[in-house]
């Protein structure tokens, strides 16, 4: 956008001359939902099972769908997200195991635009987190992904002799409602994406042709994550390499 390629009105606005008017760039913005159980170990523990730095499995929340749904992972920290400070938390919970509930394929696609024309200025992130007609569905599939894990985690005897308590939500969080708001207040993300589309001819706000050229320019082609039109299953690990 700061090259003059984007939405000419967003451009016009803040002084920077348009190349090239394509609305889609820095719109389509998606993200996976994650949100995090963590529970304190006892300092003796021997079980090489807590000992992996980070380890995953996953298993459909909504039986009725094919789509992927919730993929858990596991840190063997107190992990509460992305946040400042991360690694003095971890570096300081060495008896931590942190349960991970991300929801794939998310409804809400929120939009990125620009502040200034300075390339340092902060962008204005928009997820538009849960908004969408599917954002409830979204919220309700986390709930069951935390219900479901802390089932697992407290109805196993082997497990529990391991664990001092379960730290965040808390014992006291146990409703669906106060669960949701557990959600709202703690969820996070680290996958943006789908921000240049590649999108059909005709398609306003299809950023990328079909061999992944920036519409508009010639010899510029976009292979990263925001290129995607929409967000791919699980960890797009994977899918980025392929691209």
């Amino acid at each position: 956008m700061l090259s003059g390629i984007g939405d000419s009105v967003q451009l016009k606005k803040l002084g920077i001359q348009t190349v090239v008017d394509l609305p889609g760039v820095g719109s389509n913005l998606q993200d996976n939902d994650e949100i995090p159980v963590f529970w304190e170990l006892r300092q003796n523990f021997t079980d090489p099972v807590f000992f992996g730095e980070v380890f995953s499995t996953s298993a459909n929340i909504n039986a009725t769908t094919l789509e992927p749904d919730i993929d858990t992972y596991f840190v063997s920290k107190e992990f509460p997200g992305f946040v400042h400070g991360l690694s003095i938390i971890t570096a300081s919970t060495p008896n931590f195991l942190t349960v991970v509930n991300l929801k794939a394929m998310t409804s809400s696609k929120g939009y990125v635009p620009l502040t200034g024309s300075h390339p340092q200025d902060l962008l204005d992130i928009n997820k538009l987190r849960f908004q969408a007609p599917g954002g409830q569905a979204d919220i309700a599939a986390l709930r069951e992904g935390v219900k479901r894990w802390r089932k697992i985690i407290n109805s196993n005897a082997g497990v529990q002799n391991h664990l001092v308590r379960e730290v965040s939500p808390g014992a006291n969080v146990t409703t669906d409602e106060d669960l949701e708001n557990f959600i709202l207040e703690h969820v996070f993300a680290h996958h943006a994406c789908c921000t240049n589309a590649i999108g059909p001819d005709g398609d306003p706000q299809a950023v990328l042709d079909g061999e992944s050229m920036v519409r508009g320019v010639r010899n510029l082609r976009v292979v990263d994550a925001s290129s995607w039109p929409e967000i791919p299953g699980y960890f797009p690990t994977s899918p980025t390499y392929c691209t």
